[in-house]
């Protein structure tokens, strides 16, 4: 005990503000690190969002053009919508699979930044960054 006795009241008080200052530099820093993790992550999302919304106007351009391409082979209108029923059945599964997809794969402690869980959420989501930009 004898060594606390002689220590400069100064000194242990320049050691608290040390202590102090490197943890409130630690502490801003993780913080400002998550942010910028964030903004990114979001940004990632846009871009994902709109490549599946890219991916699927042409899907749906294909799918027109194969339907064009039929009746015009003559293809009997019975068999045609057949087709095409089956061809909504596959989009619809598509979508919810994709949209599922991200939602489960994206990173745990980031989730919280998803908007959407469902692919109309998802497409209202994309009408709003076309929008913005």
């Amino acid at each position: 005990m004898d060594i606390f006795q002689n220590l400069d009241l100064g000194l242990l008080r320049s050691f608290f503000w040390f202590a102090a200052g490197a943890l409130s530099y630690r502490l801003v820093s993780n913080f400002v690190g998550y942010v910028r993790i964030a903004a990114y992550a979001m940004e990632i999302n846009d871009i994902l969002l709109t490549m599946v919304g890219k991916l699927t106007d042409d899907l749906l351009f294909v799918r027109e053009l194969k339907y064009k391409t039929l009746s015009a082979a003559s293809w009997p209108e019975d068999k045609l919508a057949a087709v095409r029923e089956y061809d909504d059945f596959v989009l619809q599964n598509w979508k919810h699979l994709v949209i599922n997809t991200m939602v489960t794969t994206y990173p745990k402690r980031l989730r919280f930044l998803l908007s959407f869980e469902t692919w109309d959420e998802a497409m209202n989501k994309l009408t709003q960054i076309h929008k913005k930009g």
